[in-house]
């Protein structure tokens, strides 16, 4: 994943993360990466490595805009997973607000 040190975690945004894929209209963020894939229910990946296979390309593809944030930007991230009968689907986001 992709790094900058102008970002700082936050706990409040990793929960707004979880309401915004509930229902996206509620949460306000400057920047929005998000994924959804679904993955067979015998898939023996770990689930960081479930996690890397969604956000890779969509980090990469938004390198720049990540590193333009300013300092003092906070940003959380959260996931769903839904349990069908053969697979589970894997929505994940993260948000990240200026100062």
């Amino acid at each position: 994943m992709l790094y900058s040190d102008n970002l700082a975690w936050s706990d409040v945004w990793a929960k707004k993360a979880l309401q915004w894929l509930r229902k996206p209209e509620l949460v306000q963020a400057d920047m929005i990466i998000n994924g959804t894939k679904s993955f067979p229910k015998d898939d023996a990946k770990l689930l960081w490595q479930k996690l890397l296979e969604i956000f890779e390309s969509r980090f990469e593809e938004s390198v720049d805009a990540i590193e333009q944030l300013p300092t003092g930007t906070t940003y959380g991230c959260n996931g769903i997973t839904t349990e069908l009968d053969d697979e589970d689907i894997i929505s994940t986001v993260c948000l990240y607000k200026r100062p």
